[in-house]
C-alpha cells in the first residue's frame, strides 16, 4: 500500500478504498465505486486485518455497503 504523508488536505474516500483493495490483492479494474463522494482527511488502519475487514469497519461510519460477487 502506498503510503502518502499528508499536509491536512481533503481526498477521496474512494482513492484510499481502492488503495486498500489493490494492496489486498485485488485488480484496479474489478473494483467499481458507485455514489461515493465522501472525503477523509487521514485515515489509521490496523494492517493484521485483511482488505476486506478493514474496508467493511470504514465502511460503517458511513452511508455505503460493500457487495461482491
Amino acid at each position: 500500500m502506498r503510503i502518502i504523508a499528508g499536509n491536512g488536505e481533503l481526498r477521496l474516500l474512494t482513492d484510499f478504498l481502492e488503495a486498500l483493495f489493490v494492496a489486498g490483492g485485488f485488480e484496479a479494474s474489478d473494483l467499481v465505486f458507485e455514489n461515493i463522494d465522501d472525503l477523509i482527511q487521514g485515515a489509521v488502519i490496523d494492517q493484521t486485518e485483511s482488505c476486506r475487514d478493514i474496508a467493511r469497519r470504514i465502511a460503517e461510519p458511513y452511508s455505503f455497503a460493500i457487495f461482491e460477487r
